[in-house]
């Protein structure tokens, strides 16, 4: 199935498009300005390729976690593509992406994301292979680490840099911790993710990003209607 695949969850804008046997993966960091680009990046890939839009038949992005603004891009977008052209859809995050591409490696794997404050939207992926998001500080993880028993870790995506020594010196010098994908993951192995989830029938209905944190618009509103107040 041809098809297009976004991520605008991080600096890095990645666009991987594969169409009448033709591929072209791109991995551009724009300092976060996708909506600038996004658009023409994914014009001209289908100008050099010698393509047209009419030919794709899904639409895939990556919902997050992420930023607010970085994540909405993406899925309008999406959405826009799919609308205009009766696209399938799908919508991916980052730790599925993670965990396709190295869950192999056995051990227990763990993808994090800053989420800011001293906090990480983390997963902790063990032999079941269940992705449950969490958000939890530094000393949570090495307790988790800890409690696990786990004699190799493996450890996903560039956020790991911020806590790298915290858990070398948390940890037992006994559990083997390796660290994978430094600028996060590729356009080309979001692709492989996405051509999985093609072949598996694996289509979205609906697709709802994963904010980091709320946006202040979100917080001045439910600071305005007293919600915050409340919870």
């Amino acid at each position: 199935m041809n098809f297009i695949a976004i991520d605008t969850s991080v600096s890095v804008l990645r666009l991987a498009i594969e169409i009448n046997g033709k591929k072209f993966y791109s991995d551009y960091d724009d300092g976060m300005q996708h909506l600038e680009n996004i658009i023409p990046m994914i014009d001209s890939a289908l100008k050099d390729m010698g393509e047209s839009k009419r030919d794709i038949e899904c639409v895939a992005v990556c919902t997050g976690p992420g930023s607010f603004t970085g994540l909405r891009i993406g899925v309008v977008t999406a959405l826009g593509l799919s609308l205009a052209g009766g696209l399938k859809k799908i919508g991916f995050n980052i730790f599925e992406v993670y965990k396709f591409i190295l869950h192999a490696r056995g051990g227990l794997l763990i993808p994090l994301v800053d989420g800011k404050k001293n906090s990480f939207f983390i997963s902790f992926i063990g032999s079941d292979g269940v992705i449950r998001m969490e958000d939890v500080g530094k000393e949570v993880i090495a307790e988790r680490i800890r409690m696990s028993g786990a004699d190799k870790v493996t450890f996903a995506g560039k956020d790991f840099l911020m806590i790298r020594d915290f858990i070398s010196e948390n940890i037992d010098s006994s559990i083997n911790v390796e660290f994978c994908c430094s600028s996060g993951y590729t356009a080309a192995e979001m692709a492989s993710y996405v051509r999985h989830l093609i072949e598996n029938g694996n289509f979205s209905d609906d697709i709802e990003p994963i904010y980091l944190r709320k946006s202040e618009a979100e917080i001045a509103l439910l600071n305005k209607s007293g919600l915050n107040a409340k919870k």
